[in-house]
């Protein structure tokens, strides 16, 4: 009886339509794909390393430097206007395109050869201590150290000779003196709310 019962499952299984077998395969390979998650979405792959290729203008080479933004000083577009705004030890009158990128660092000034616009640059690093201070100019709030509220002139440190610093200055914008201040201001507590600062627990 046990036998007969074993046949009759058998001959069942093969008298099943070929394609239920191969349809239900496949649902199951769907699901099971679906469960599994992708590097991507895990950050294993895709992630951008921020940081910048570039060739220093000083030298005649193929070779390019790779800089961390965080030992970048400012990024500027060598056009006039930008010019005009940096005042600076280095040679200001280098032949630079008016249309590039360069990034000036403690060892020199480096031009960007894969990016277009500063806008670009600011996009890619995602970094909130970079600020525009003017049309073309964005600087690493890391190295700013003086501000001339009334001249609008922010001191960024490019080194230090005899124990003093030597600063090369960017004179601001009206727009960027603003975006520099609410950038640096504390912000701002709403009346009636007592503060909340260790100090005046005290």
């Amino acid at each position: 009886m046990i036998q007969d019962t074993e046949h009759a499952a058998r001959s069942e299984s093969t008298l099943a339509p070929q394609g239920v077998g191969a349809r239900d395969r496949s649902s199951r390979q769907k699901r099971a794909k679906q469960t599994v998650p992708s590097p991507r979405s895990e950050g294993v792959r895709g992630e951008r390393v921020r940081l910048l290729l570039a060739r220093a203008i000083s030298t005649e080479t193929s070779r390019l430097s790779v800089l961390d933004p965080k030992d970048v000083l400012y990024l500027f577009l060598g056009s006039r206007r930008a010019m005009r705004r940096i005042g600076a030890l280095w040679d200001c009158d280098l032949s630079l395109k008016g249309n590039r990128v360069y990034a000036r660092t403690r060892e020199g000034v480096f031009l960007l050869p894969f990016v277009r616009a500063v806008r670009e640059v600011a996009d890619l690093l995602a970094d909130p201590h970079f600020v525009p201070a003017s049309q073309g100019i964005l600087v690493n709030l890391r190295h700013c150290k003086e501000l001339d509220l009334q001249g609008r002139l922010l001191g960024v440190v490019a080194g230090h000779q005899s124990g003093s610093r030597v600063f090369d200055w960017i004179t601001l914008s009206k727009r960027g003196l603003r975006l520099l201040l609410e950038r640096l201001r504390p912000p701002r507590r709403a009346r009636g709310i007592p503060s909340s600062s260790p100090v005046s627990d005290l």
